[in-house]
């Protein structure tokens, strides 16, 4: 959702992480406040795809969730 609200400003690097802020909540916005300084957008991407990977490992599949039920 983000990537589509800030497409027209794709160039525009500072305002890209600046703005990023805005589309976090609860312990994400408390991570990007403690982040260190950051150069481009794709350093700080790349930086919240490690700090968040974990939970794509943690999402279950279908078939999972079938035999939930």
């Amino acid at each position: 959702m983000y990537a589509r609200k800030m497409q027209a400003y794709k160039d525009n690097e500072p305002l890209l992480i600046h703005c990023f802020q805005d589309s976090l909540a609860g312990p994400a916005s408390i991570w990007f406040l403690n982040l260190k300084k950051v150069a481009t957008f794709e350093e700080l991407a790349n930086a919240f795809v490690q700090q968040y990977k974990y939970n794509s490992y943690l999402a279950p599949n279908r078939r999972e969730l079938q035999a939930m039920t």
